[in-house]
């Protein structure tokens, strides 16, 4: 027979390998390498993310994050009135966003640039960058708190990391170095963690688990997260083998017992080969107390 496939290990791959492309794609988008001839570069690495684990929340936000920097390009191209570096800049942009808040953000661009260059004129152009820095600075305010009820409604069923990952992932397309991303992520992930460590103190340490981990998955550089993440695997392990030498001795005593009361009985005997048995599951091939009970269930026939 075949033996059946692995997936845990197949899952820590494909973890390992998300990790490593995307620590690449991150020193590659903070160096501003964004596109060839630079080599590493993030454009080169987010093909090689969409190729390893499109559907990863990671990935998409790496697809969201390079729009933003040629956003950010575009915007500072269009100031300096280079219109045809700026169009270039959006362009390329818009085949790394894909769809969302960022391709509607590099489209509202493009309009900007084609009104600008069709003006010809600097004051034009600095009533309308005021005109869309006040409309910008509007949808921060409600995006800021649009944000603080999405962080509160975690604590009730209907709310989920992603959707506050999504509030911030619009923030950043209308300013993506906005502080209120880092303390964002930052507030996130201590929510996250204080509602597994709740369930943790509960005794359900499955649940906040599953709670950390899809944590991780919208704050994945998150130090807290990963750090409870850590500690809360020791406690399952901890846990699992407590158990594990309780179910031990629960079934040593009752083997003492029925060989101090022995009987030919079918009942006793399927009591006993049944303990035996599981006791077999649990402890190593040579355990020297499991030997001794063999031995004395021998010479009882």
């Amino acid at each position: 027979d075949r033996a059946a496939p692995d997936f845990n290990e197949a899952e820590t791959r494909y973890g390992r390998e998300i990790d490593r492309l995307m620590a690449e794609f991150e020193a590659a988008l903070g160096a501003n390498h964004l596109a060839p001839p630079d080599d590493p570069n993030a454009s080169d690495l987010l093909g090689a993310l969409v190729k390893a684990g499109g559907e990863d929340p990671r990935v998409v936000q790496a697809r969201a994050r390079l729009a933003q920097s040629y956003l950010a390009l575009a915007r500072r191209s269009r100031a300096q009135g280079d219109w045809d570096e700026a169009r270039r800049l959006v362009e390329t942009g818009l085949r790394q966003a894909g769809e969302g808040p960022v391709s509607s953000s590099l489209n509202t661009e493009l309009a900007e640039i084609a009104r600008a260059q069709e003006a010809g004129s600097r004051e034009l152009a600095a009533e309308e960058k005021a005109a869309a820095e006040r409309e910008r600075q509007a949808q921060l305010t409600n995006l800021y708190a649009t944000f603080g009820q999405t962080l509160d409604r975690l604590d009730r069923p209907e709310g989920t990391p992603g959707q506050v990952v999504d509030v911030l992932d619009q923030i950043a397309a209308l300013n993506p170095t906005d502080p209120m991303l880092e303390d964002g992520r930052r507030r996130l992930a201590e929510k996250i963690s204080a509602q597994a460590t709740t369930l943790a103190e509960r005794g359900e340490l499955q649940a906040a688990l599953a709670t950390i981990r899809t944590g991780l998955r919208s704050v994945p550089e998150s130090d807290i997260l990963s750090r409870q993440s850590a500690s809360l695997n020791e406690a399952a392990d901890r846990a699992r083998a407590a158990a594990r030498e309780s179910q031990i001795a629960a079934l040593r005593t009752e083997i003492e017992a029925a060989l101090a009361d022995p009987s030919m009985e079918d009942s006793w005997q399927r009591a006993l080969r049944d303990n035996l048995q599981q006791l077999a599951r649990l402890v190593p091939a040579n355990d020297a107390w499991r030997a001794e009970v063999l031995d004395r269930v021998v010479t009882l026939y």
